[in-house]
């Protein structure tokens, strides 16, 4: 709150007025990071950042499990399928690239994420040790709650069905024809 407030004032030209004081104590431990104690916004900046990494990960093994069945397996009659009918023709994600994109996914992608997670959970301890073991208590007793699995695992299975869609789009499989049988020879 005490940058929003900043900002309001500054794109509405009252910069004269009295700025929020952000409040160094951590008054409510419940905080959500939406008032003025840094402490309660630190701990929303920590949890999005180990979120998000977490969600980059789930997302690159959902794909490198996900696509190649969804290629080689459950729908490899369909491939490749294009528009025209003819591979040279279509915007399809060739073989060649499908494995780089695996590759990439894997290796880089992965590495990447996983090295950020880790250099970002050392700073994060390092330089805000309060509210990294507030968070470590708080993450504690909510792993062993199975309400709050149920609510992850519900939002992560939503994101993996985007996930579905999103790789049969480049693998061209929505644009058959319904009406016509897939050809083996393909």
């Amino acid at each position: 709150v005490w940058i929003k407030d900043a900002l309001k004032r500054l794109f509405t030209c009252r910069l004269k007025e009295m700025p929020a004081e952000a409040i160094l104590q951590d008054l409510d431990l419940d905080d959500r990071g939406h008032s003025n104690q840094r402490p309660g916004y630190h701990r929303r900046q920590i949890q999005f950042f180990l979120f998000k990494i977490m969600s980059q990960l789930s997302a690159c093994i959902f794909y490198l499990i996900v696509a190649p069945v969804l290629r080689y397996f459950v729908n490899h009659p369909y491939y490749p399928v294009s528009e025209e009918g003819s591979v040279e023709s279509s915007q399809q994600l060739t073989e060649k690239y499908f494995k780089l994109s695996l590759f990439f996914v894997g290796v880089i992608q992965i590495g990447v994420t996983s090295l950020t997670g880790l250099i970002g959970y050392c700073i994060v301890r390092r330089e805000n040790q309060t509210s990294f073991m507030r968070i470590s208590t708080m993450y504690h007793y909510l792993l062993h709650s199975p309400v709050y699995m149920a609510f992850v695992g519900a939002v992560f299975l939503s994101n993996q069905l985007i996930g579905v869609s999103i790789v049969q789009y480049h693998n061209r499989i929505w644009y058959f024809n319904k009406d016509t049988p897939p050809d083996p020879n393909l």
